[in-house]
């Protein structure tokens, strides 16, 4: 019988950032949470999701892989934010590649809208339905879309985004 993987699914906010070993069962493992530190120096706070991680990971199973979700509009394929309206500062951070080079291992970053409502569709209220809109109301106003089984991304891979407003506190 083979291990069952575990990836790191980290969830960066404007207040805070959240983090949870997750198996391919959708059993979460371990979860830990933070308070962002420095929300608008984009080097600080990498730093700060790394050690958030190494304390997830310390003393487990090695994950396969980390995957990042963060309000921002994100280049995929270099895993660079490219507009962070909640997160200044971030604007052109590389996360992706300083996350993996820190960790020793792949990392995804994805648009934390898109990446709620895949949540929602893989192990959640969601599951076994085609169509699927989520909305999420936190530091801002967001959202994502599953059609026909499958992710909508958009021309700007934010469809679903509800529009770049903060929501007071």
């Amino acid at each position: 019988m083979s291990a069952v993987r575990r990836v790191a699914a980290v969830d960066i906010g404007g207040t805070q950032l959240r983090a949870a070993l997750v198996d391919e069962e959708a059993r979460i493992h371990r979860r830990v949470a933070r308070l962002v530190a420095s929300p608008q120096d984009g080097e600080a706070l990498t730093g700060q999701v790394v050690t958030l991680l190494q304390e997830l990971m310390a003393g487990q199973p090695q994950p396969v892989a980390v995957g990042v979700s963060l309000p921002a509009v994100i280049d995929r394929r270099a895993g660079r934010v490219e507009w962070a309206p909640n997160l200044p500062g971030w604007d052109g951070v590389e996360l992706g590649p300083r996350l993996s080079e820190a960790l020793a291992m792949p990392v995804v970053l994805e648009y934390d809208g898109h990446a709620a409502v895949l949540g929602e569709h893989w192990a959640g209220a969601g599951r076994g339905v085609a169509d699927l809109v989520f909305v999420i109301v936190g530091t801002g106003v967001g959202g994502g879309i599953i059609a026909d089984g499958r992710l909508v991304r958009g021309a700007s891979n934010l469809a679903g985004a509800g529009g770049w407003m903060g929501v007071p506190g």
